[in-house]
């Protein structure tokens, strides 16, 4: 995305959000880009609360860390289905094959649930498998200022928030270790 200037916005790009022209401005509003942010000048004197991030986007870590757990989930309970379903069996095998109708029912119904649990574990490895890649995109996003920034701004880059406590200028943000970095840039 490419625009002069951005106010007050809710911006979301699955690319790089570049702010060109002459003000090339963010004030005010949520900015987001996957890929990262470039911009002159990020906030103004008036202190406008700004949020800029870059890189994947929280919820989309917590949904792939939800997922990760309701899949650990259903593999316990996999685990507990199959050995009641064992038990069973093996109880079939010494009655000579014959069982209560209770405990019949028992086991089709066990087989079907675990019949489930295979397909939704099926459905959240490919979730999974999207969300990862959309954050792997991410990694590496950089919010680039090459003008003023100033105080009000949060930067936000992958899970990190930093609260720009002086404005300042000419700054490149980047993650590293989960730690938002904040360098000089020369011009």
């Amino acid at each position: 995305m490419q625009a002069n200037i951005i106010m007050n916005s809710d911006i979301q790009a699955d690319g790089k959000v570049l702010l060109t022209g002459r003000r090339g401005t963010i004030i005010g509003g949520y900015t987001h880009g996957l890929l990262g942010v470039e911009a002159v000048n990020i906030g103004n004197d008036v202190e406008v609360r700004t949020i800029v991030h870059a890189g994947y986007d929280p919820k989309t870590y917590r949904l792939y860390i939800s997922k990760n757990k309701k899949e650990q989930d259903i593999q316990t309970q996999l685990v507990r289905i199959v050995e009641e379903m064992s038990k069973i069996l093996k109880s079939k095998r010494r009655n000579g094959n014959e069982l209560e109708m209770g405990v019949e029912a028992r086991l089709l119904e066990l087989n079907h649930v675990k019949d489930e649990c295979f397909a939704t574990l099926e459905g959240l490895k490919t979730d999974k498998e999207i969300l990862k890649q959309n954050m792997e995109k991410g990694l590496g996003a950089m919010i680039k200022v090459s003008g003023h920034i100033y105080r009000g701004t949060v930067i936000c880059i992958e899970n990190g928030q930093f609260p720009v406590e002086h404005s300042t200028c000419f700054m490149k943000y980047t993650v590293q270790n989960g730690i938002i970095n904040g360098q000089v840039i020369i011009i």
